[in-house]
């Protein structure tokens, strides 16, 4: 998502890509050590798609750079690492409550963090730098980033049966998981053991030569069944913004989750019998598609 980027190119500094893992789908540590320079003042991890990063390596590789270390958890309300939520592991922790995310205020977010001397900061810069003592007194720029009372309540209700809204969520991914397990050609979310996931999407990927089609073609098809799905993120180096400054560079991993990776629908109202539905329109192209049956899309 282009917002994390963006939040760089608003301070006037200088944004450095880093690919990704290909099964998380986060940062990949053992590719940052070589992005580091002396200039470098901070790391931002996102936890893609409510799966967290490897926060354990990340914080080491912090330390030793002494690099801040920013968690983007816009994605990933709920999701925990040996126990411990995502949010409270680097200096802040960045949610949004825009109105597809986990929890909702239909616009804004919240940021959190340990370091009090930082929390004083953002609660003035929020509000426009008002000074604590002076009335109408600024001594830096400041923001109009506050939340109203009505949207506040809205996300304090919510937060509240945040447990049951994330066990409905899990709930949704092992129903896809029982059913789709065995269809070749897909890949499935992968939650490795001390990892706890969200599943803000429930994003598969396809391999086009198992499956019989590609991700697009397989998108194309179940919308003509009355399924809705998104593609994945396009890389943040071949967006028009930014695409002159990574003109020379490569991130094949990320290209290819672009290419082959969807999600599919994931709304707690969703029952068993929509997802059995919606798994059993997935293998029944797959069936057609392997057999070539099923029109195929090429894709440029």
């Amino acid at each position: 998502m282009i917002a994390t980027a963006k939040a760089v190119k608003y301070t006037r500094a200088t944004v450095k890509l880093v690919d990704s893992e290909p099964v998380s789908m986060n940062i990949d540590p053992a590719l940052i050590e070589r992005a580091i320079t002396q200039n470098t003042k901070a790391l931002i991890v996102v936890h893609a798609y409510g799966h967290p990063a490897q926060m354990h390596r990340l914080l080491k590789i912090a330390n030793v750079h002494d690099l801040f270390l920013i968690e983007d958890a816009a994605e990933a309300h709920g999701a925990e690492i040996s126990g411990k939520r995502i949010g409270s592991f680097g200096l802040a922790g960045t949610f949004s409550f825009y109105a597809n995310k986990i929890i909702t205020t239909g616009e804004g977010g919240m940021v959190t963090t340990n370091d009090a001397q930082f929390e004083q900061i953002v609660r003035r810069l929020r509000d426009h730098a008002f000074h604590p003592e002076r009335h109408f007194w600024h001594e830096y720029l400041g923001f109009n980033y506050r939340m109203t009372n009505l949207q506040a309540a809205l996300g304090l209700a919510q937060t509240e049966r945040i447990d049951e809204i994330i066990a409905a969520r899990r709930r949704l991914r092992s129903w896809y998981d029982e059913r789709l397990r065995d269809c070749t050609g897909l890949s499935l979310p992968h939650e490795p053991a001390g990892v706890r996931s969200v599943f803000w999407m429930y994003g598969i990927r396809v391999d086009n030569a198992a499956f019989g089609c590609s991700g697009h073609a397989l998108r194309t098809q179940l919308a003509s069944r009355g399924i809705e799905t998104r593609s994945f993120f396009v890389p943040m180096h071949v967006q028009p913004v930014y695409i002159n400054q990574f003109r020379e560079q490569s991130f094949p991993v990320a290209e290819s989750l672009c290419r082959s990776g969807l999600y599919l629908p994931i709304s707690e109202v969703l029952t068993e019998k929509d997802i059995e539905w919606i798994c059993h329109q997935i293998n029944d192209i797959q069936r057609h598609s392997a057999h070539g049956d099923a029109p195929k899309i090429a894709v440029t």
